[in-house]
């Protein structure tokens, strides 16, 4: 509707209370200015093109990482992976193996299941505030460390107006996170929240629709994860999680290219990475990378 018909409906409006109300003279003129001041801000604020301030959720440094990992053995092997950004970005992914060194000190999943969407404007708006409303800050750090070699892992990283929260939940889920979990899944695909095995999850509204199919292409979401890189500047991460998929789906040149990149970032992991690329590889002499 235009400011000039929404501003001539509500004059209307104010003259007919006005004028069918007993009110005293003085008062009843005060009411009326009042009301016509009101209107014509409103007009002018249609005719300068002024808006609704922006809203405060989610703050612009807002972004979510949630990862569910099994550890067997001292070796982590990530199945579950959800980023969501303040822009709405969701990128969920979910791996079966993983590229490592053989002393287990470089391990990098392989995301070869992929789904990416984009939330609405209200979804990122709620699924901010919904965090912001739980007790995420006073969950503790670290969970019950287990006593075992084997145990199930959920890393929960989320960052919001200037706040870390990095916790990490070892074969128990507290309640208060349970929660946390609960309200992240609803904006996950539909039957992929993140839990535990023996773990009664927290219930959950789904709060997104016409979610696309997980997609399971090693090329397709090396296609992804290199135009994801090509976006912004590399994240030592997904540096780390794109060069695993070149490496399966045998695209030396570009692992190469991802290897070089992350040596410069992790100089200490250089030839433990450079090993990696040479047992995938098949180099002679070489060992096995898909550990």
């Amino acid at each position: 509707m235009s400011a000039s018909r929404l501003g001539a409906r509500v004059l209307c409006a104010v003259t007919r209370l006005v004028g069918g109300a007993t009110i005293p003279g003085r008062m009843g003129k005060s009411i009326l200015y009042a009301a016509l001041v009101s209107v014509s801000s409103v007009l002018l604020a249609g005719c300068n093109g002024v808006r609704a301030p922006r809203s405060l959720w989610p703050p612009d440094d807002f972004r979510l990482e949630v990862k569910y990992a099994v550890w067997e053995e001292g070796k982590e092997q990530v199945r579950q992976s959800a980023l969501i950004l303040a822009d709405g970005l969701v990128v969920y992914r979910e791996a079966d193996l993983s590229l490592r060194s053989l002393d287990a000190t470089i391990q990098l999943p392989i995301y070869r299941r992929l789904c990416v969407y984009r939330l609405a404007p209200e979804s990122i708006r709620s699924l901010s505030r919904e965090l912001d409303s739980v007790p995420v800050l006073e969950v503790q750090r670290i969970v019950n460390p287990p006593t075992e070699a084997d145990y199930h892992s959920i890393e929960f990283r989320l960052t919001y107006k200037g706040n870390e929260v990095d916790l990490v939940l070892k074969d128990a889920v507290p309640s208060p996170a349970n929660r946390v979990l609960g309200v992240v899944n609803g904006y996950l695909p539909a039957e992929h929240g993140i839990t535990m095995p023996r773990i009664a999850p927290y219930p959950v509204e789904n709060r997104v629709q016409d979610v696309p199919d997980i997609g399971d292409s090693v090329e397709g979401a090396l296609d992804y994860h290199r135009r994801w890189l090509a976006e912004g500047p590399a994240d030592v991460e997904i540096l780390g999680d794109t060069f695993a998929l070149a490496c399966v789906a045998q695209d030396w040149e570009f692992a190469n290219a991802c290897l070089e990149e992350l040596v410069e970032k992790r100089p200490e992991d250089g030839e433990a990475l450079r090993q990696v690329l040479r047992d995938a590889r098949g180099d002679e002499g070489a060992g096995s990378a898909w550990r």
